[in-house]
C-alpha cells in the first residue's frame, strides 16, 4: 500500500534523525542495509512488518507512531515538518 509506504517512510526519518542515527547506524542496528533504509525512507520500496517492528524497537518508539496518519504533529516531526499521533519519546 503506497500511502502507508509513504507515511512510513516520512516517520522514519524524522525519529532517526531526532535520535541522532544516520541510515548506516540504524541499518545495522535492525540487520539491513543502508541502502534499505534509504529506500524505506524514499518510498522506493514497500517495508514487510517485520522490518517496521525493527526499526520501532532500535528507535525506541511505537510501531504506531511510524506507521500513524500524518494529520497530528508531535515534537520531532513538527522539527523535520512532518505529522505525527503522539509523542513517541514514551515507550
Amino acid at each position: 500500500m503506497r500511502l502507508a509506504s509513504q507515511t512510513f517512510g516520512r516517520r522514519l526519518k524524522a525519529i532517526r534523525r531526532d535520535r541522532g542515527f544516520t541510515q548506516a547506524e540504524l541499518a545495522a542496528l535492525i540487520g539491513r542495509s543502508k541502502q534499505s533504509v534509504s529506500a524505506w525512507e524514499n518510498s522506493v520500496c514497500d517495508v514487510r512488518l517485520i522490518a517496521v517492528e525493527k526499526c520501532a524497537a532500535a528507535l525506541e518508539c511505537k510501531v504506531k507512531d511510524l506507521l500513524a496518519p500524518l494529520d497530528k504533529p508531535c515534537r520531532a516531526a513538527r522539527r523535520h515538518g512532518f505529522g505525527c499521533s503522539s509523542d513517541y519519546s514514551s515507550k
